[in-house]
């Protein structure tokens, strides 16, 4: 803080994982891909570099490049400090105080006491299994790994702090309406589904500490990041920035009714437990999340997930076809038509493509989130498979398993495209994406497991926010 700043403007926020939450160190081990970040207590936290990393791109990306650097700082040997201060995300337990500091003596019976606690300390709270599919059906070369994550609904606590030269300084406003934005999203696979957060709490507090009142109140402020005494309510998302005065996105909102049975993935535990007898070979995924209710988070252990990833890798495999067909790419033309489709030119611009190769990468402008479905075993039902050996008229070796399958359950997607004005997307690439959400609410294009068997087929309504116009223009 230079003599000048005298202005110190704090914040702290209480954000909650909408979906699971993957904040990872970037070193495999020895069984996991990937190793969530974590603290002194071995619990996964937000570091603050990731914070600020994402407040810095939506911060430039709606005030300019030069804003971006005085309020983040200049780096090189005649760059500036950043005057805006990011702490680490603390974690929440049940009781909704963050977690603070080297637990040690009886107050690290915590860890293990707080089911919250203790399940986040676990290597792998939830490991999601990926594979890419190539346009043969089959996996692609180095498309078979893992991401840890932390399961959907922790809560984190975090501090910004910006001193400034000037009271009621405009850039403050700008940063809180950040975490409120769609983009707010935290640590990888943000495009698969993960990392979506919201803002639970938000208190801020201006001091001017040429003021000795004001002065007086920094030295007493507590340094617990739960202790929000003599804050005011902060009001989050309300700023204008460039995604309330141009949205600059479409969003639609897909509602599937299924037409029979549907699973998504291969779990490890039946829905509604195990009865006891044989479990189904077959599973749906199920994973753990965390709810709230009366200011306290209660374990649940059972919810059903359809992961983002595989609505996101059905979709973009038929956006591909679609594309190809509208612009005559076949695959007696020779033009790349039977190259996989994370090379297609429509997925690249909707879906992104990785940094392969040296070549650049490109994050998707398509956002979708996981779904969590509390689902009960009234909704389950198992299903006998077995393959008849023709000579014997007997079961082959081998080909009699059972699969545990879901029916009855609506789904709702939120789909948002980024950037409809600032990169408009090409006819074809809109025409693509509006006949394959087309194919989908008209049970042509199934989601999930099973699809051979007549599974995974639904039907229902897309409903846009600006009524289809988006999707529309030039596509007929």
């Amino acid at each position: 803080m230079s003599a000048r700043q005298a202005h110190l403007y704090l914040a702290r926020l209480v954000l909650q994982a909408r979906t699971p939450l993957s904040v990872t160190t970037g070193v495999a081990s020895d069984l996991l891909d990937t190793q969530l970040v974590r603290d002194a207590n071995d619990l996964p936290g937000l570091p603050g570099t990731s914070v600020a990393g994402v407040l810095r791109h939506l911060y430039r990306r709606a005030h300019g490049e030069p804003a971006a650097r005085a309020l983040f700082g200049d780096g090189g040997d005649a760059g500036s400090a950043s005057p805006l201060q990011v702490s680490w995300g603390c974690l929440h337990g049940r009781d909704d105080r963050p977690v603070q500091g080297l637990l040690l003596g009886a107050e690290r019976r915590r860890l293990t006491d707080d089911p919250l606690l203790a399940l986040a300390r676990q290597s792998q709270p939830v490991t999601r299994d990926h594979v890419a599919i190539d346009h043969r059906g089959t996996a692609r070369d180095q498309g078979k790994f893992d991401r840890c994550a932390l399961p959907a609904g922790y809560r984190f606590s975090v501090e910004l702090a910006l001193w400034s030269e000037v009271p009621d300084d405009p850039r403050w406003s700008r940063l809180l309406a950040l975490p409120g934005l769609a983009r707010f999203r935290l640590g990888g696979a943000s495009r698969r589904g993960l990392g979506s957060m919201a803002v639970v709490r938000a208190h801020e507090l201006r001091l001017d500490l040429t003021r000795p009142e004001d002065f007086e109140r920094l030295q007493t402020l507590p340094e617990d990041l739960g202790d929000t005494g003599g804050f005011a309510p902060a009001s989050i998302g309300e700023a204008p920035t460039a995604d309330t005065e141009r949205p600059d996105q479409a969003r639609a909102r897909v509602s599937l009714e299924p037409e029979d049975f549907w699973r998504f993935g291969q779990g490890r535990t039946p829905v509604g437990g195990a009865d006891g007898g044989h479990d189904p070979d077959l599973l749906p995924v199920l994973e753990p999340r965390v709810v709230w209710r009366d200011g306290r988070g209660e374990l649940e252990l059972g919810a059903v997930v359809a992961p983002a990833s595989a609505i996101k890798g059905a979709i973009a495999h038929r956006v591909a076809f679609h594309y190809n067909c509208l612009t005559g790419r076949y695959a007696d033309t020779g033009d790349g038509a039977d190259a996989p489709a994370a090379e297609n030119p429509a997925v690249t611009a909707l879906f992104g493509r990785a940094a392969e190769n040296g070549s650049d990468g490109q994050a998707g402008r398509v956002l979708l989130d996981d779904l969590f479905l509390g689902i009960d075993r009234e909704h389950a039902q198992t299903m006998m498979h077995n393959a008849i050996d023709r000579f014997t008229g007997g079961v082959r070796t081998g080909a009699l398993y059972s699969e545990q399958l879901l029916f009855g359950r609506r789904l709702v997607l939120d789909l948002t495209v980024l950037d409809t004005d600032s990169r408009p997307l090409p006819q074809p690439v809109r025409r693509a994406l509006a006949r394959t959400l087309d194919d989908l609410k008209e049970g042509r294009l199934a989601l999930g497991a099973g699809s051979g068997r007549g599974h995974g087929y639904f039907s229902g309504t897309v409903e846009w926010t600006d009524n289809g116009a988006w999707i529309r223009e030039d596509a007929q």
